[in-house]
């Protein structure tokens, strides 16, 4: 009896908890590193989840590293300088070390204001996140009212990939949520190294046209290959031709093309496909 009071009274703390984070962060997506009062923000959020980490800069800031595909993920920003959460001030993206909070470790800080530091860099991740799935959630679902085919759960999981959370250069400088690449287009490119060091993307004038394209593409050349309800699971294979890379492979073989070259060949070395990394994002995120 006494363990499934524990249990119950713990339960409602979790929902307590994220409904107050949900209710601390504001409405709508600013490309994310300027909050209004984030401050007061993760001070709450810190008291209410108590993060206390006992050593938190010798961990990894979490597990994302094993999908990291998105264009834009070898750019390097040196000589710049950070909030009090350990966000840049100079720019409105992060690098993929910054991501990982490797800028934190390398800080000449004490070992008490780099936990700190750290923990609230955390924090204003996890929240950042909340805020970015809640505006490509309602971004999704306004596309699907003019494309009712459209998958919700792999167009947000699409952008989370292909952004790192809206917070890529691509993302923050071309406003190109989903690594959409240069076809002569006249708002004009991004050069960002992908398959290529000189790769060509497109600059679209608002995240909202970012989202119109993706959804026109989707829908013009990879919804034609679903048959019967659009599932999740038939978005993704259509997407890679298969669920994995030999099947990928496969189709590739047979003269078929893919959304992403990480659909047949996966550039760490896994074993994972383009369509797997997606299908784990929102397994991860309960997209």
């Amino acid at each position: 009896m006494e363990i499934a009071l524990v249990v119950f009274l713990s339960v409602i703390l979790v929902c307590v908890t994220a409904l107050a984070v949900n209710k601390l962060y504001v409405n709508g997506h600013n490309s994310g590193l300027v909050q209004y009062d984030i401050e007061t923000q993760i001070e709450i959020v810190e008291d209410s989840l108590q993060l206390n980490p006992a050593d938190p800069y010798h961990t990894p800031v979490d597990q994302e590293d094993a999908y990291v595909i998105y264009a834009g993920r070898f750019s390097d920003a040196p000589d710049s300088r950070y909030s009090t959460i350990g966000t840049p001030l100079n720019r409105d993206w992060l690098t993929r070390d910054e991501w990982k909070g490797n800028h934190i470790r390398a800080m000449k800080l004490s070992p008490f204001d780099k936990r700190k530091l750290m923990s609230r860099f955390k924090t204003w991740k996890e929240l950042h996140k909340i805020d970015f799935i809640d505006y490509m959630r309602q971004a999704a679902e306004e596309e699907r009212l003019t494309f009712p085919k459209l998958n919700v759960s792999v167009f947000i999981a699409q952008a989370i990939l292909e952004s790192n959370w809206g917070l890529s250069e691509l993302a923050a400088n071309a406003n190109n949520l989903f690594g959409h690449k240069f076809h002569g287009q006249k708002e004009g490119f991004l050069v960002m190294a992908d398959d290529s060091p000189t790769d060509k993307f497109t600059k679209f004038r608002s995240e909202w046209f970012s989202c119109r394209a993706h959804s026109m593409l989707l829908i013009r050349k990879y919804g034609k290959r679903i048959k019967g309800y659009p599932s999740t699971k038939k978005w993704l294979s259509a997407l890679c031709g298969g669920m994995t890379l030999e099947e990928s492979q496969a189709w590739v073989a047979r003269g078929g093309q893919t959304y992403a070259t990480a659909c047949y060949k996966n550039s760490s070395g896994g074993k994972e496909c383009y369509g797997e990394k997606l299908q784990r994002i929102i397994r991860s995120y309960d997209l």
